[in-house]
């Protein structure tokens, strides 16, 4: 027989032991560091004192961004925002982890979401019933879990194809390489960026640009022309998960966050394009905390140019390259967002039908 129960009679009362500030995670350690983050492990922690210890499994919640983990290992509790929700006995701690996914509320930006959760009214069948639901969605999410990396680890072929095939072309000694300064190739107009806050922004339909592209609409604009932005500063210019560098046209307006370049030879700005969202350039970005790509070191980066007749040939095939990897790129996350509603779909199907 189900039983009705509301959310907070469903849980134990939970003491949260002491919060790990994040900026003392280490990278690795005795202790793993669980947080509201999207990984199930966050960093490492050497401190026993502050280890929190398990007698059965815990979900943990994130009251910021909702993520929910299901935990059966010793930890410490990383940062704000973390949850731990224990069942009461007669509840699978599995089963409630998937009734949670499939009863999450829709989210509310960055807020607190556990209040959302308190008005949840959960139901649960006999406790041998609960274990045999979440043994089935055990096997068949590890099924999709492996069909996820599948196309994960394929979208991070084609994304990596690129800097394979610049590597190949520099190796062509027929293009007859030659290293430039960005200095000697562009003109750099860094000193008619303006900065404007939030507050004072007026809305318009102009592109204003920051580190990692558009973040925004005004009404008037600074540059009306083809020009290369490249990011100054930002966590982007180490993870790599934008374009480092991203051309632009028209009417714009550029903050202080990227360096606006102008070449006179718009094929040699595209191939300038390439090559640095292609290259490794850590070696001239200072801070890890807060990376930096200051002008002296930007144009302290060597610039591959091939012989000028041999540049429109070479962006060519980029293009073509590039062209056939976005195809490919946008085919795979369509793949992998089907994957994730039919994840969806089956944890609404033994759940909330039953339940029903």
């Amino acid at each position: 027989m189900w039983k009705n129960m509301p959310f907070e009679k469903c849980i134990q009362k939970t003491n949260v032991p002491h919060k790990l500030s994040k900026k003392k995670y280490l990278k690795s350690g005795k202790f793993p560091v669980v947080s509201q983050e999207a990984t199930l492990i966050s960093g490492y922690h050497n401190d026993l004192a502050h280890v929190f210890n398990i007698s059965k499994p815990v979900v943990i919640f994130g009251d910021h961004t909702q993520v929910l983990k299901y935990v059966d290992f010793d930890f410490v509790v990383g940062a704000d925002g973390v949850k731990i929700l224990i069942p009461i006995e007669g509840i699978d701690t599995k089963y409630f982890y998937y009734l949670l996914q499939a009863l999450m509320p829709k989210g509310k930006g960055y807020a607190r979401h556990y209040k959302f959760l308190k008005e949840l009214n959960l139901s649960f069948p006999p406790h041998t019933e609960q274990q045999r639901i979440a043994a089935k969605l055990d096997a068949a999410f590890a099924k999709i879990d492996c069909m996820l990396k599948s196309s994960q680890l394929k979208r991070d072929e084609v994304k990596s194809l690129p800097t394979k095939i610049v590597k190949k072309m520099l190796e062509d000694e027929t293009y007859d390489w030659t290293s430039e300064r960005l200095s000697t190739i562009a003109e750099n107009l860094d000193a008619q960026r303006i900065p404007i806050t939030k507050s004072k922004r007026i809305e318009g339909d102009i592109p204003y640009y920051g580190a990692s592209g558009i973040v925004d609409y005004v009404e008037n604009f600074i540059f009306d022309e083809e020009l290369l932005l490249i990011s100054e500063d930002g966590a982007n210019l180490l993870a790599r998960t934008y374009p480092i560098a991203f051309s632009i046209k028209g009417k714009t307006w550029v903050n202080n966050h990227a360096h606006v370049l102008k070449f006179d030879n718009k094929i040699l700005q595209k191939w300038v394009e390439y090559y640095l969202n292609s290259t490794n350039i850590e070696a001239f970005i200072s801070g890890m905390a807060q990376p930096k790509l200051n002008q002296k070191k930007l144009n302290e980066i060597p610039i591959p140019c091939p012989k000028p007749n041999l540049l429109p040939k070479l962006l060519s095939n980029l293009e073509q390259i590039a062209a056939q990897n976005e195809i490919i790129f946008e085919l795979e996350t369509q793949k992998t967002e089907q994957i994730k509603k039919l994840k969806s779909a089956i944890l609404a199907q033994e759940l909330r039908s039953e339940a029903a």
